[in-house]
C-alpha cells in the first residue's frame, strides 16, 4: 500500500502524512554527484525565429532549459544527457557544472538569512 502509515480509529484526523522519501540531494553513494545541465534545441530556436513551430518539441526549447543529472563525473553526465536529449535531434548543451559544492554549511537561498549573517 504505497508505504503509507495505517490509519488508527482512535487517532485524531491529520492533514499531514509522514512518508519516507529520498531526494536527489541525499545520495547513497559518495562516488556520484549532481550536475546541473543547461541545454536548448537549436532546431526549435531557428524555427521560433522564423515564427514557425517544431513538429515534436515545444517552443520552450528555444530557450535554455535546466536539468539535473546524477553522475560520477562531467563526462558521464554528458553521456547521460545525450542519451535523453540527442544532439542529432538538435539538442545543445550550453553549460554543465556541479549543482552544488558540498561544504561545512549549505548557503541559504533566503536573502534575509544571508543579510543577517
Amino acid at each position: 500500500m504505497l508505504g503509507l502509515p495505517e490509519a488508527r480509529e482512535d487517532a485524531a484526523p491529520s492533514t499531514t502524512v509522514e512518508v519516507e522519501s529520498k531526494s536527489m540531494l541525499h545520495l547513497q553513494s559518495s562516488d556520484v554527484q549532481v550536475f546541473r545541465v543547461a541545454l536548448y534545441n537549436r532546431k526549435v530556436r531557428a524555427l521560433v525565429r522564423e515564427r514557425k513551430r517544431h513538429g515534436c518539441f515545444g517552443d520552450r526549447w528555444a530557450e535554455i532549459q535546466s536539468r539535473d543529472v546524477v553522475a560520477r563525473d562531467e563526462e558521464e553526465a554528458r553521456l547521460l544527457i545525450a542519451e535523453r536529449f540527442p544532439p542529432e535531434d538538435g539538442f545543445v548543451v550550453a553549460r554543465i557544472a556541479p549543482a552544488y559544492v558540498p561544504g561545512p554549511r549549505w548557503p541559504s537561498a533566503c536573502p534575509a538569512a544571508v543579510a543577517a549573517r
